[in-house]
């Protein structure tokens, strides 16, 4: 796999050096007749900024794309623009983009870039990559790591996420049996596991992610001492997917489907499987990679 990505990227280089675009000012196109690759029709919001996200679909499989850098996104910043998923025309078809946006369902609109256009026209040399633009007018070129700085200077917001020692967040939600959870009322009797995991199992960039649940269900079926709970988020799944996907797992422990990622968010959890315990006085006591 690692060979083909290698091939695809000396193919892509080789393709973009080949056409080099003029220079020119700083004012974008691209949005003319912008469609998706299924031919639907894109329009742009001239209230909004618009998000460009040059991508490749096989870096992504290997766990190399911006999905979870942009899910970790502020909702603030994403109401002020409208994202535009760009895949270059290169080893790609119609039918493996869809089964993409099957496994990625937030990754739309997904447009495939024929002949390149839209990455010449931008300039942009590499993937992942992002830029903003206002109008036409380019506000913001960079890595996501870049993004994810100019994004939290805009809103100057910056977020801390709790560790060791800290007080947990707090939180009240529903499990996908229908019982409310609060977490208040668990650490009462007993102290807490919280497990994040990710309903996208089994998959290239979470290797080994079958073998640890089946120890986490062991884990859970001997440990007498502790609460046990799941949250699963909603980046890429909806609630059927991780339905089935607790299903198929068979896990022993409470699940909670984090309908807006607000728990996540919160602990400042974006790895799966992770853990984080707390204590019954509401400290958080540990949390990393879950690895048995």
């Amino acid at each position: 796999m690692k060979a083909n990505i290698i091939a695809v990227i000396t193919l892509f280089a080789s393709a973009l050096l080949s056409a080099t675009p003029t220079a020119g000012d700083t004012r974008l196109g691209g949005s003319e007749h912008l469609r998706t690759y299924k031919g639907t029709a894109i329009s742009l919001d001239s209230s909004k900024l618009t998000h460009w996200v040059f991508m490749d679909l096989w870096a992504s499989y290997e766990g190399g794309g911006d999905e979870q850098l942009i899910a970790q996104l502020p909702e603030q910043f994403n109401r002020q623009i409208r994202r535009v998923w760009v895949q270059p025309e290169l080893n790609v078809t119609a039918a493996q983009l869809q089964d993409f946006q099957q496994a990625y369902p937030t990754v739309k609109p997904l447009v495939l870039d024929h002949g390149y256009r839209l990455m010449r026209e931008h300039k942009v040399w590499q993937s992942p990559y992002h830029i903003l633009t206002d109008n036409g007018v380019e506000v913001f070129r960079g890595t996501g790591q870049a993004l994810s700085r100019y994004v939290h200077k805009r809103l100057g917001k910056k977020h801390r996420k709790p560790l060791g020692g800290d007080k947990a967040p707090d939180f009240v939600s529903t499990s996908l049996s229908g019982e409310t959870i609060a977490l208040p009322q668990l650490l009462h009797s007993k102290p807490l596991n919280l497990v994040f995991i990710d309903a996208l199992c089994p998959m290239p960039h979470f290797p080994h992610c079958e073998a640890q649940i089946e120890q986490l269900n062991k884990q859970v079926a001997r440990d007498k001492d502790n609460h046990w709970l799941a949250v699963i988020n909603s980046y890429y799944v909806d609630e059927p997917l991780t339905r089935d996907f607790v299903a198929r797992f068979a896990l022993k422990l409470p699940v909670i489907f984090d309908r807006d990622n607000s728990i996540s968010k919160a602990y400042g959890v974006f790895a799966s499987p992770y853990q984080v315990a707390i204590n019954r006085d509401g400290t958080i006591t540990s949390r990393g990679d879950l690895d048995y």
